[in-house]
């Protein structure tokens, strides 16, 4: 008995044993040749899509568990552990799956409204593949850009790309959600609201500015898609700048091409309006007190509002429309003792009664022989190769006299014109050494109306057009006054109104200034003339550029005008 006993348990030890061996040698350990696990090796998808700048972590524990690390997956949450299963998929592979439940993006709930659920594959060359699925009402939190951003506002497709970010977090066990837009064009930055949330269903409004709502529809889901629609109403809508290129506004009647009107809003009923690069002069205009009216159940707003001082009136009337367009007249008038007509003042019949001042620094003024060699020969006596001052003036002054004498009136206009009323200079047409009736002199008069006037400071400023002939003007550092200025504030003109007599001239600094803009002006209008005109001018281009050259510089004073009266 005690024998067979003891061959029993020898049997029992023995079939231990050798099922321990064989255990032994089926133990998995494939998992250890898996190398460490680098971003480069992991390709990671987040609900079927590849999220921007996330990856994970793989730390194997053994051949059944590892732990999978999202790191700038989740919205909301830097890094985020899973525990997962492994289960060898073949002999350089394995598979792994797990889930963890999370808090909403930057909330505390006690419930779990969102799971996060990670799979994927693993093998022995340390390549990573993961999927994560997340669901649950929070799975829709995170940054909405690009692909994944669709925007309209007021029915016109809005930027999405990474400026124009939202994020959407979500709260309130699904039912509520946060969204913050990075920017909305003509709005605001960082505007952020609240909206309600309904089965991806997106609806709220917002007012990122005075008076100004802006209602939210929407849908979002798990996909990765947020699509919104923004449309704006309220008075604050009409705040912005209006371009005159892309609006209609008229000025004194005249529809601009330039310029801009700028609507600040400060309530319901009042606004400031602002007028740039519209008032000759590089001025600009700021209407105070300008009045708002809603027309009755449309988005369309009347501003209407004044300004006066001494110098001008302004009166403005614009619409806004629904189109978000500005429809504006701006009427501009000019005050002061200035506004009328004036007729030339003449100092006999044929003579007008010019202003003209003159005085070099070495008291006299030496020709040169380049210029007396192209002064007409009935002329030349009156210029010897050396002349003093008061000779020079004197000879001057009778020239301007009797040129200046078809100028038959100047009138400074309400709303800031210049009109010149000139007859045509008479000429020997039939070459009889004469002018007379058998020349046919035209006598009729005709207008000039290319200047603009203003007043500032006292000062009369004349203003023109002269945009392509910007890029010829240099400033001169050593004068008062630079004539690159000329384009934008105007030419300073010196006036004064005396016992019905108006004054008005260049002072130094300008005919010294204007003298080089027109020098270097001329080789451009010569180029425009007919063929017949050019000798003559190619004449005066010569006499002019030899007076900026041999006499300009030398200049103390220089004083040019004429006289009116009304």
């Amino acid at each position: 008995m005690k024998k067979n006993l003891f061959y029993y348990l020898f049997a029992v030890i023995c079939s231990v044993t050798l099922f321990t061996a064989c255990s032994d040698d089926d133990e998995d350990t494939t998992w250890q040749q898996i190398p460490e696990i680098t971003n480069d090796n992991v390709t990671l998808k987040l609900n079927d899509k590849t999220p921007a700048g996330a990856t994970a972590t793989l730390d194997i524990i053994d051949g059944e568990n590892a732990k999978v690390t999202l790191v700038n997956v989740i919205y909301g949450h830097e890094s985020v552990p899973v525990d997962v299963t492994m289960e060898k998929n073949n002999d350089t592979s394995y598979t792994f799956s797990g889930s963890t439940d999370l808090d909403a993006a930057k909330e505390a709930m006690t419930s779990s409204p969102l799971k996060v659920a990670v799979s994927g594959i693993v093998d022995t060359a340390g390549k990573v593949t993961i999927d994560v699925v997340t669901s649950g009402w929070a799975s829709v939190s995170g940054v909405y850009a690009n692909d994944s951003l669709a925007i309209t506002f007021d029915g016109k497709s809005h930027s999405n790309d990474a400026d124009y970010a939202v994020t959407l977090t979500v709260k309130d066990n699904g039912s509520a959600a946060t969204l913050v837009f990075k920017k909305i064009v003509n709005v605001g930055l960082n505007v952020e609201a609240n909206v309600a949330l309904d089965k991806g269903k997106i609806s709220g409004t917002v007012e990122p500015k005075l008076g100004y709502t802006v209602t939210i529809d929407g849908s979002v889901d798990n996909t990765g898609k947020l699509t919104l629609d923004l449309v704006s109403s309220g008075y604050g809508t009409i705040a912005g700048s209006y371009s005159a290129r892309s609006n209609s506004i008229n000025f004194n009647g005249k529809v601009l091409t330039n310029g801009s009107v700028s609507v600040k809003v400060l309530s319901e009923t009042k606004a400031q309006v602002s007028l740039s690069g519209i008032l000759v002069g590089d001025r600009n205009a700021v209407i105070e007190g300008v009045v708002i009216t809603k027309e009755e159940d449309k988005e369309v707003y009347a501003i209407n509002g004044e300004l006066k001082n001494d110098n001008y009136a302004i009166t403005f009337k614009g619409t806004v429309g629904e189109n978000r367009k500005l429809t504006a007249d701006v009427t501009y008038k000019v005050i002061g003792d200035i506004v009328g007509k004036w007729n030339l003042m003449k100092a006999s019949e044929t003579m007008a009664a010019p202003i003209f001042k003159f005085a070099t620094n070495k008291g006299s003024v030496t020709l040169p022989e380049s210029l007396l060699a192209i002064i007409p020969e009935d002329m030349k006596p009156m210029f010897p190769a050396t002349m003093p001052d008061a000779q020079l003036t004197e000879v001057v002054q009778g020239l301007l006299g009797n040129y200046a004498i078809y100028l038959q009136s100047i009138e400074f206009t309400e709303k800031g014109r210049v009109i010149a009323t000139y007859v045509d200079m008479p000429k020997d047409i039939n070459g009889d050494g004469k002018i007379d009736a058998m020349d046919q002199v035209d006598t009729t008069p005709k207008t000039f109306d290319m200047l603009q006037y203003y007043m500032e400071d006292g000062e009369l400023y004349l203003a023109v057009d002269l945009n392509e002939l910007l890029s010829m003007m240099s400033a001169d550092k050593a004068r008062a006054w630079d004539p690159s200025t000329i384009l934008s504030k105007g030419i300073p003109v010196g006036y004064q109104i005396s016992d019905n007599i108006l004054s008005v001239s260049l002072v130094t600094d300008v005919v010294v200034g204007l003298a080089g803009f027109v020098n270097s002006m001329l080789p451009i209008i010569g180029m425009m003339l007919p063929e017949e005109m050019k000798p003559q001018f190619d004449v005066i281009e010569k006499i002019f550029s030899e007076i900026v050259a041999g006499i300009i510089p030398d200049v103390k004073e220089l004083e040019v005008g004429l006289r009116f009266t009304k």
